[in-house]
């Protein structure tokens, strides 16, 4: 079975992004690093931001990504989990 992994790099805007992108939402750019690999060979790597991933990825065989499992690894200060009690219905 071939897999994609996906892990974010570099997930933290620097201040010139935070400011350039004030008052339009935060869409700075991850920086990536893929690895597709089949069994225990690797097929292909690289490094990509969010926008150019696609770019690289279209280069690849498309039958080989068709059914590939996505593994994406997120950096744990990138995260937040919560938890919270809710009421039941008939309280």
């Amino acid at each position: 079975m071939t897999t994609l992994l996906l892990r974010i790099i570099d997930s933290t805007p620097t201040r010139q992004e935070l400011e350039t992108n004030s008052g339009r939402g935060s869409e700075s750019d991850h920086v990536l690093h893929w690895v597709v690999g089949h069994q225990a060979q690797i097929i292909a790597q690289g490094q990509a931001t969010g926008p150019t991933l696609n770019q690289q990825l279209d280069a690849l065989d498309s039958e080989a990504l068709e059914n590939a499992n996505i593994v994406v690894v997120i950096p744990t200060e990138q995260v937040l989990l919560l938890s919270c009690q809710v009421p039941g219905r008939n309280s």
